[in-house]
């Protein structure tokens, strides 16, 4: 059905429309209302920003089910309601969404439609235009309130869905058009306003109550709320590098994961990790076991938390929690060849040096995974102290004058030498923030994937000479990893390297 509106009636066509969005309000067949306004052929036409910056483009709306308080004395109740959350598009600006009341939406829309076919008209009537402004409806961008002093940059057309038929108004041509909708069409049902986040461990995980970060409703508890998204957060970015999913071939998959938490605290991330790969397990058939080991020098505390993996059953039985240090540990183990077993070692915010230590673990033990956290960079601040305060000509001295910057750069430099000591060792690095600042403002990850060996050798050269340079630049001749890996750091480069320190290299398969 169409209809055509005669000249001086236009406003009966528009009448009509908003008599049919009355009508699915009232009888609930309601799904969505569109208004577009200019199209991006339209706007490139324009080559002035100025002109069109902040005009409305679009404004959608959807049903939506919320939620409200009420308080009755001391009493507070929440009850559901459903609203129109209405979404502002404007053109190189930012969207701004608003929430209306369902008795308002046709008033709204009514608002919107006089708006955007008067205020392009001369104000001879009196300023009857400014008027039609309705700052609840027509809501300015951060450029101020959309004007759409061109014919081209007004809304020129609105659409309205509902379970049974798809309403057109055209506001260039005063036409209004119904398309029935068929049974296979999306029901009006308002969705959630609060929608469930896609995360790697569900908030029923037993753990997480266990350990004490969310409460029974699934909510993080006080102050828990950090912790818990950095869990998640830590656990997606492990799963984008474990070789495990739809796309990895049963001859790649393997056949067990080993974990290792070197300074694992509360042991937060090993539950964690371990509740993820467990579930990876169960929906691989069983194609491959979990098993994980969480270390700490505090015996209480250890004993705290085995008591909690203990107490949660199965898949927790094959998480163990021991009393050791990085050292110790470290002396213990021996390189051996794990065939299709797949290792991840674990370090988050091992103080100074023992970042080093649990990376010097996990690359002896040719682990095949390495991830930390650094934390505490002491070692290499003292060394830029005093190299800063011999090199006054030093083409970064302006900068070290300021201790807060020389902290920072202590910081960079540490985690560079780092990374390009695991390229060395035949690792591939990347460094990046893995959760946001005002979670922890150690928030900087080092992850490190095995490669084969013919990878390793391939540049170690470059890769040393890099390395050299980089120390001998910032006055730096001790580095901990550097150290454990043979590699001297020389205030000259160029100089001889040891017998014990060839040795070591030969020993563990290291770059000569």
């Amino acid at each position: 059905m169409t209809a055509t509106a005669d000249q001086g009636k236009d406003t009966s066509i528009m009448n009509s429309f908003l008599t049919e969005l009355q009508a699915s309000i009232q009888q609930q067949t309601f799904s969505s209302i569109t208004l577009y306004g200019p199209s991006k052929t339209t706007l490139k036409k324009i080559t002035d920003n100025e002109k069109t910056r902040g005009c409305l483009i679009r404004i959608t709306g959807r049903l939506i089910q919320s939620k409200y308080s009420s308080k009755n004395g001391n009493k507070k109740t929440t009850c559901p309601s459903t609203q129109c959350q209405v979404t502002y598009k404007y053109h190189l600006a930012t969207d701004i969404v608003k929430n209306w009341p369902l008795s308002s939406v046709p008033q709204s829309i009514q608002s919107l439609l006089l708006w955007t076919t008067s205020t392009s008209k001369s104000d001879s009537d009196g300023n009857k235009s400014s008027l039609l402004l309705d700052p609840s409806v027509v809501v300015p961008s951060e450029w101020g309130t959309p004007t759409p002093q061109q014919s081209q940059l007004r809304l020129h057309t609105a659409t309205l869905e509902t379970t049974t038929a798809r309403y057109q108004l055209d506001l260039r041509t005063n036409t209004l058009s119904r398309h029935e909708i068929t049974s296979t069409a999306a029901t009006h049902t308002p969705q959630p306003h609060d929608r469930s986040k896609a995360v790697p461990v569900s908030t029923e995980a037993p753990m997480w109550q266990a350990l004490g970060i969310l409460n029974e409703q699934g909510k993080p508890r006080l102050n828990m709320a950090s912790k818990y998204k950095q869990c998640q957060t830590f656990v997606q970015l492990l799963a984008q590098r474990i070789p495990f999913g739809s796309e990895t071939s049963s001859s790649t998959m393997p056949k067990k994961i080993l974990v290792t938490d070197m300074g694992c605290g509360r042991g937060y991330l090993t539950f964690a990790l371990h509740h993820y790969l467990s579930e990876q397990q169960e929906k691989h058939d069983g194609s491959f076991t979990v098993h994980s080991v969480g270390m700490d020098v505090r015996p209480k505390l250890v004993q705290e938390i085995q008591g909690i993996a203990d107490g949660l059953g199965p898949p927790f039985d094959t998480l163990q929690f021991m009393t050791s240090t990085i050292e110790d540990y470290t002396s213990t183990m021996r390189t051996s060849d794990h065939g299709e077993d797949y290792q991840i070692l674990m370090a988050l915010h091992a103080c100074d040096t023992a970042t080093d230590d649990a990376l010097w673990a996990g690359i002896q033990q040719e682990m095949d995974l390495l991830v930390v956290a650094p934390c505490c960079h002491r070692q290499i601040r003292p060394q830029l102290d005093s190299y800063h305060a011999q090199q006054k000509q030093h083409a970064l001295s302006d900068v070290w004058q300021y201790n807060i910057y020389r902290e920072r750069h202590a910081e960079s430099v540490t985690d560079t030498l780092r990374a390009l000591l695991l390229e060395w060792a035949g690792y591939q690095v990347q460094v990046f923030e893995f959760i946001g600042g005002e979670h922890t403002s150690k928030n900087v990850m080092i992850t490190a994937v095995r490669t084969t060996a013919a990878t390793r050798r391939k540049n170690a050269g470059e890769l040393e000479q890099r390395i050299q340079s980089l120390a001998s630049f910032h006055g730096i001749h001790q580095h901990t990893l550097a150290q454990h890996l043979g590699l001297a750091l020389q205030l000259v480069p160029g100089q001889d390297v040891n017998n014990e320190t060839v040795k070591k290299r030969s020993k563990y398969g290291l770059p000569q």
